[in-house]
């Protein structure tokens, strides 16, 4: 038989795992508000705004 304490373990572990998830979740950043290298306040009409994939190829590639 299980002891108390091991049964409310168990019964909290998923909460605390769904807690602790949820809050890593909302502390993500969903648009950044500035770049991270140069710490400059991004703006819609930057050019890097219109960079994909294709863009960055290395040089003879």
């Amino acid at each position: 038989m299980k002891s108390e304490t091991t049964h409310m373990r168990t019964r909290l572990a998923p909460v605390v795992a769904l807690l602790l998830g949820t809050s890593v979740l909302a502390a993500c950043e969903t648009t950044p508000q500035e770049y991270p290298v140069s710490h400059e306040t991004c703006a819609p009409g930057d050019p890097v705004q219109t960079l994909d994939a294709n863009d960055c190829k290395l040089p003879g590639m």
